[in-house]
């Protein structure tokens, strides 16, 4: 009798640690990789009364991937300014077409105006992204930055001002 109570005993306690690390295993948090970005300059350039700029971001770990990816776009300026800005990504290793992420008409007074978009595709490598902008008055100050998301830990802010040459204008 003493012999089996011990065994019930050894089973029952058994148990509830198989069951206490099931439970672990299934409600673990998923472990975040740091993501180390590294964005290429930017390149300017005019066509007719269009302004364009370029520039790439990719990330160090070759084999990680962007999912769910996070940016915004902070538009101000020195002074007032009314442009129609156009904002298009690339993946480049996908061979599809750019796809336009903001399209729209600006108009600055004294406010920063704030766009925040989520790219949902799942882009492996590399990621290109151009601004086109026609404005109608003023110069507009373009800043871009990456926001943290769920799949992965941002070592520090990565953030791009974009300000065309007055050379250019």
């Amino acid at each position: 009798m003493l012999l089996t109570n011990a065994l019930i005993l050894t089973g029952v306690i058994i148990f509830i640690l198989l069951l206490r690390i099931a439970y672990k295993s299934l409600f673990k948090p998923l472990k975040k990789k740091p993501c180390i970005f590294k964005m290429s300059k930017t390149k300017y350039r005019k066509e007719n009364d269009r302004y364009y700029s370029k520039f790439s971001i990719t990330l160090n770990d070759k084999n990680q991937f962007f999912v769910d990816f996070p940016l915004a776009f902070r538009f101000y300026g020195d002074t007032r300014f009314q442009a129609k800005i156009k904002i298009r990504y690339e993946a480049l290793k996908s061979g599809r077409g750019p796809e336009e992420i903001v399209d729209k008409i600006i108009q600055f007074e004294t406010k920063t105006i704030e766009c925040k978009r989520r790219i949902t595709d799942i882009i492996i490598g590399e990621i290109e992204i151009e601004i086109e902008i026609r404005p109608y008055y003023g110069t507009p100050i373009i800043e871009f930055e990456i926001l943290k998301n769920r799949y992965c830990i941002l070592t520090k802010p990565f953030k791009k001002v974009i300000k065309f040459p007055k050379k250019l204008m």
